[in-house]
């Protein structure tokens, strides 16, 4: 299953002024989800009509908001999954993609849009617009010989792709205007976080790393773990199951982020002027570290170099030099 897909919405236009959105978020990733929940909960406070088809149940209704939920989400998605492009069709609608990562070569040719390969590196390549000679021509290999996804008609039938991305996170390439970087919109601001959490970075005098960490740091960490109990657990380390990430890197204490180097959470790291140390595993996360690391705001191991030693040096370069 590809999972790298636009998250298509797709506008049914009324005469009344307002219009008849049909959201279609099929992926049970909650990070893609949020991105097209923003854009629908704002299209809702604009006056407009929105059902959306999700795995994810809205706790509070909300007016004018309505949802068609589906179970059993992997199953149902498992090889293509393209075909929700058909509503589209079938409403003879506008049709308009979200695309949970900046721009890509991937889907520049079904808007039109050049996508050289002598300066726009592939998704997969952990490669920056500033190649070598070598890097130039696996990226041009990448770029010609690629399996990418086969597009019919009916995919080539978008009005409109959105891409979560921005010149400030990634580099200029050429764009039609059809196409539109507008990473960030999904950023709120800052909420007061829970008393526990509040108080434990507000104590931290020397700083606070969101994330992994090892115990012989003097700054407190706060840790995502799918468990309420770690190992060994040290007593500078805070975990929890779920956590408020935007909210906890808008805190002023926070002096790292330790992160898989998604692009959202690059760009929520970025707003919230955080250095980042990442360890990306798969799809565009290298390339989105690699990019951090020529910025200037952050460093990055890849996940197969991962060791101690590796990760201690790093660790340390970025918190005494926080770029």
């Amino acid at each position: 299953m590809n999972l790298i897909k636009p998250i298509p919405f797709f506008l049914i236009i009324n005469l009344t002024g307002a219009a008849e959105i049909l959201g279609v978020s099929p992926f049970p990733i909650f990070s893609q989800f949020q991105l097209g929940d923003r854009l629908y909960k704002e299209l809702v406070k604009r006056g407009h009509n929105v059902t959306v088809i999700t795995p994810y149940k809205e706790k509070i209704p909300i007016d004018n908001f309505k949802q068609i939920l589906i179970e059993d989400i992997f199953e149902r998605v498992s090889g293509s999954n393209d075909a929700h492009y058909g509503f589209c069709h079938h409403f003879k609608a506008p049709c308009v993609a979200l695309m949970p990562m900046p721009s890509t070569n991937w889907f520049s040719d079904m808007m039109g849009n050049s996508a050289p390969p002598s300066y726009v590196p592939q998704l997969l390549l952990s490669y920056t617009s500033g190649m070598n000679f070598f890097q130039r021509t696996q990226n041009a290999v990448a770029y010609y010989f690629s399996d990418a996804p086969h597009l019919d008609n009916l995919y080539y039938n978008l009005s409109l792709i959105l891409f979560n991305g921005h010149i400030s996170v990634g580099d200029a390439v050429p764009l039609l205007p059809n196409t539109i970087d507008i990473a960030g919109y999904h950023i709120n601001p800052p909420q007061k976080l829970p008393n526990d959490l509040q108080q434990y970075l507000d104590d931290g005098s020397e700083g606070n790393c969101y994330k992994q960490c090892v115990s012989k740091l003097k700054q407190r960490v706060i840790w995502k773990w799918e468990d309420d109990h770690l190992p060994d657990k040290p007593s500078n380390v805070l975990i929890r199951s779920w956590l408020p990430q935007q909210h906890i890197l808008a805190h002023p204490n926070v002096v790292l982020f330790i992160t898989h180097g998604g692009v959202s959470s690059t760009i929520e790291a970025v707003y919230h002027g955080k250095p980042i140390l990442g360890l990306p595993v798969f799809s565009d996360q290298s390339l989105n570290m690699a990019k951090a690391e020529e910025a200037g705001y952050g460093r990055f191991i890849m996940f197969e170099d991962l060791c101690e030693e590796r990760f201690r040096e790093e660790l340390h370069e970025v918190l005494r030099n926080p770029m």
